[in-house]
């Protein structure tokens, strides 16, 4: 009994016990972010293929339904809707005309 009464040498013991101990770091367990799917109920597909047909950009429909531009445009895909590609500016022209140039002059050397 008189080994559960007395604490005047538990400091010891748990000194003595921590010194013995191996000292060894346990990894950190990291989790991995899990992606989000989010599968539009078949009233909000029809509301985003009015929106684009209505001109709204897929950044801005990808936004407003939270869902990656990626899967809208596979959405719009399957419902048969060919997708807007935003011409150049003229300085994009501008700059593709020069690069061009530059190309064949270095090709025909």
């Amino acid at each position: 009994m008189g080994r559960y009464s007395n604490h005047a040498d538990q400091e010891e013991r748990i000194t003595d016990l921590l010194n013995t101990a191996p000292v060894t770091t346990i990894p950190a367990r990291t989790r991995t972010i899990r992606q989000v799917h989010r599968r539009l109920r078949p009233d909000l597909v029809d509301e985003l293929l009015a929106g684009y047909e209505g001109g709204l950009t897929t950044r801005q429909l990808a936004d407003q339904f939270g869902i990656g531009r990626e899967t809208e445009s596979k959405i719009l895909s399957r419902k048969g809707i060919t997708t807007r590609h935003r011409p150049l500016t003229p300085a994009q022209t501008e700059t593709a005309a020069q690069l061009r140039q530059w190309i064949v002059a270095r090709s025909s050397r």
